[in-house]
């Protein structure tokens, strides 16, 4: 499955498939079907742990700090 929405902040989509996959493990049982989450890079047996919100809290805070003309040119 799409693990690519799991590794933001846990808001929107990413909440949902969260919860759906949740869901579709409990309804199947461990022996009904084998689930794999796929980040992009790898495959995973257990769904990826979700961005922590300080570390994505502090990006903002130092992208205004930048001068402009810097911030412009990215």
């Amino acid at each position: 499955m799409d693990a690519l929405p799991l590794l933001g902040l846990a808001t929107g989509i990413s909440r949902y498939l969260r919860n759906l996959y949740g869901a579709m493990k409990a309804l199947n049982g461990p022996s009904d079907m084998d689930l794999v989450y796929f980040d992009g890079a790898r495959a995973h047996q257990f769904m990826p742990r979700a961005a922590k919100p300080a570390l994505w809290s502090k990006i903002p805070a130092a992208l205004w700090s930048l001068p402009d003309p810097l911030v412009f040119a990215l």
